[in-house]
């Protein structure tokens, strides 16, 4: 009879440990991947210059060689820091931003120019302070 009882005993004890365990896995917060956020932040970027380009300043900008109209059409799609810069096939038309950031992360964008005018642009989208 004594042997019954702590058969129970053990089985209540085992009972237990399972249901904390499952609870503690349960509530534990799950972990955020890193690249997950790095690409969420890449397709803000692509975003914003879509949606630019598809509302015309886009590529205006781009071959005026305007890249601070750009960096302020892009302010409502962007959480972090960012910079832009143009490049044209040769060359870069403004300035590459200097960053002092070990974790950066760069978008490009291209586009080919006006009708019959061929003038390819990449604009080149700097995030970083993540």
């Amino acid at each position: 009879m004594k042997m019954k009882g702590s058969y129970y005993v053990l089985e209540s004890i085992i009972a237990i440990v399972i249901m904390v365990t499952t609870v503690a896995f349960v509530l534990q917060k799950p972990p955020e991947s890193l690249e997950l956020s790095y690409v969420n932040y890449k397709q803000d970027a692509y975003n914003g210059l879509k949606i630019s380009e598809e509302v015309g300043n886009l590529r205006k900008n781009a071959l005026n060689g305007d890249a601070s109209s750009i960096k302020s059409d892009l302010s409502s799609y962007m959480p972090i820091s960012y910079d832009v810069a143009i490049f044209n096939q040769t060359s870069n038309l403004t300035a590459v931003p200097s960053l002092d950031s070990e974790n950066i992360i760069t978008v490009s964008y291209f586009i080919a120019g006006r009708m019959g005018n061929y003038t390819p642009r990449e604009i080149r989208v700097y995030m970083w302070g993540i």
